[in-house]
């Protein structure tokens, strides 16, 4: 189902808050999650004494909310009361007699929600350690940043470094979306598709392990033995930075199969397999001289989200699947859900309360995205008149 530009946007994930409906039927099932909601109050600024990471939970207001069925912009429904708040307005409410000064808002999918505990519990690199460093990264998103425009205005825009050492902000290419918000269910299914609840997600992934034949030179290599004779405590920390780490598709055969298996057991983002299903899964495949690629499969699961990018004009488009990133570009067939968890996940890693900081340094340029388009066109090619035409927008050319 596609976005509606009235609806309310999740501020974590960047899809829209849907409105509640009691027609179950005439509604896709793996729609429902994107309608059960949260509209967090707090303060519009943190008070300078509080460290974020520490953050008491008595500055948020945890409201049970879904979208806004009258077609006004950013609007969530409180429930049970029916209320109305608006998103990212300070102090604006429908009914103002119970929001507190200088407050705002922000709107949750339940799911999202979800995610983001699991993300600061199971990533200790993350510059995440409680809700309270989202609120900060949001707020200052929120504050600082450009209204949004296009299909995804709603969404809050995000702060992105470019190779140059600028800053541009983004909403599409930075939640990992459609750059047009042309999508559907048929084209990109795991839009409509809940992240946190996904069935059978065991059975899934093991259909896709492949055998390949056994590598001898894995076992008796001399990394591998090192890597084996590491004391538990210290073989537990690698793996857990390696977790957090964008790992290379290609596998390398310096380690064994069975590390890659615990490997998998260990992934962040993973939290809900049946370990007792992997234990109990056969050792080695049917064919002789076979063993289980699990080093592969970690690696096809691991790969980091694509950012995506509009196509040129006169590029050959074949639909949106080929625009947005999902885990079948890496060859796994799984859930729809996990590529939406997956991307969630890294939108997460992305966030740094301290990421606008460098907004106060006198010497340091915001571009926008076609002006830091064109500066990079620019540097690779050249100066291009007509680039600067299409900077002002007029057909005529005028500047």
């Amino acid at each position: 189902m596609m976005c509606q530009e009235e609806e309310p946007f999740c501020d974590i994930c960047g899809l829209s808050i849907e409105t509640a409906s009691s027609d179950t039927d005439g509604r896709l099932q793996p729609e429902v999650w994107r309608e059960d909601a949260f509209a967090v109050e707090g303060p519009g600024c943190l008070p300078k004494h509080v460290e974020t990471s520490s953050c008491a939970d008595k500055l948020f207001t945890w409201h049970a909310a879904t979208g806004y069925s009258n077609y006004v912009s950013g609007h969530l429904t409180l429930l049970p009361s029916e209320d109305t708040v608006v998103q990212h307005r300070v102090n604006s409410i429908a009914h103002s007699r119970f929001v507190q000064r200088d407050h705002v808002f922000f709107g949750f999918h339940r799911a999202c929600v979800s995610i983001a505990r699991e993300f600061i519990q199971r990533s200790p690199m993350s510059k995440l350690h409680s809700f309270c460093d989202i609120w900060t990264t949001l707020n200052a998103r929120n504050s600082e940043g450009p209204e949004g425009h296009g299909f995804w205005g709603k969404a809050l825009s995000i702060p992105e470094k470019t190779a140059r050492g600028t800053l541009v902000w983004s909403q599409q290419v930075a939640y990992y979306l459609s750059h047009d918000g042309d999508s559907t269910t048929f084209l990109t299914p795991w839009w409509d598709s809940d992240p946190f609840h996904i069935p059978d997600v065991t059975t899934r992934l093991l259909e896709n392990l492949q055998s390949r034949p056994i590598s001898p030179s894995a076992e008796t290599s001399q990394f591998a033995t090192i890597f084996g004779n590491l004391p538990p405590e210290l073989w537990g920390i690698v793996v857990d930075y390696l977790s957090c780490m964008h790992l290379a598709l290609q596998p390398t055969d310096m380690l064994p199969q069975h590390f890659w298996k615990q490997f998998l057991i260990r992934i962040p983002f993973l939290w809900d397999l049946d370990k007792e299903q992997l234990e109990q899964f056969p050792e080695f495949p049917a064919d002789q001289g076979k063993e289980w690629h699990w080093e592969q499969l970690v690696r096809q699961l691991m790969i980091r989200p694509t950012q995506t990018l509009p196509f040129p004009d006169d590029a050959v488009c074949d639909g949106p699947s080929l625009r947005v990133w999902y885990y079948s570009h890496g060859g796994l067939d799984v859930p729809h859900g996990l590529t939406n968890r997956r991307r969630i996940w890294q939108v997460l890693r992305e966030m740094d309360p301290k990421e606008l900081d460098v907004l106060h340094h006198e010497d340091f340029i915001v571009y926008d995205q076609e002006l830091d388009d064109f500066i990079r066109r620019t540097e690779k090619n050249g100066l291009n008149v007509v680039d600067l035409y299409a900077l002002d927008g007029d057909d005529d050319g005028s500047w």
